[in-house]
């Protein structure tokens, strides 16, 4: 749900502000639904997300990832009330209750957790585009590319055209263009492809330049 409200979000910024008024409308049933749910899916003894299902423990549980992911979708929710012009005070609220926990968290933890985070939109707006982090995750990202395949390759192309856009600067532009050109015609071309996969490619898609 918080990759789809980040996708709808980011393609937001891409089209003219005459299609964007059309657009917002469409989509706002869908981002006033999930941004709802997130404002009030909470525990009240640790003001984290409920616990949900974790891939990787096969249990539901409460992570940092999960914690991550909440934030990141309000805050494309948000973003999408201010373009229509909507007050969702309670969204905000617990964004910035949500963006709290995240900055007290990265505080607390170093350069191995983040580089280890399978994430990255997570930690825009939180962290300055001039942090070293950024280039950490970007050299983490390239130099883990030639290794991977099918989605993981779509995801990781994602996470570095997102690192590329906060830190403003896209080195290497045509072969990057060329990599993204070859992972979305594999992707096409996959039987497995769902929304999810599809969400991350227009979020890449919308970050790279025009």
């Amino acid at each position: 749900s918080s990759w789809v409200l980040r996708a709808l979000a980011a393609h937001l910024e891409t089209i003219s502000p005459q299609e964007a008024h059309g657009y917002a409308q469409e989509v706002w049933p869908v981002v006033d639904e999930i941004a709802t749910l997130l404002t009030q899916w909470n525990d009240p003894r640790t003001r984290r997300p409920l616990p949900a299902f974790s891939p990787s423990a096969m249990r539901d549980t409460q992570s940092d990832e999960q914690l991550l992911h909440v934030r990141m979708g309000l805050s494309a929710a948000i973003h999408i009330a201010h373009r229509m012009e909507r007050e969702r005070p309670a969204w905000e609220s617990r964004e910035a209750e949500l963006a709290a926990l995240v900055a007290e968290y990265l505080n607390s933890t170093g350069l191995s957790w983040l580089l280890d985070l399978d994430t990255i939109p997570v930690l825009t707006n939180i962290l300055p585009p001039e942090d070293p982090i950024w280039d950490a995750l970007a050299t983490a990202r390239q130099e883990a590319l030639p290794n991977l395949t099918g989605f993981d390759h779509v995801k990781a192309l994602c996470e570095l055209a997102l690192v590329y856009e906060q830190k403003s600067e896209w080195p290497d532009h045509e072969t990057t263009t060329k990599a993204f050109d070859q992972a979305i015609a594999t992707w096409l071309e996959s039987p497995s492809s769902d929304a999810y996969e599809a969400a991350l490619m227009l979020i890449a898609l919308d970050a790279m330049p025009h």
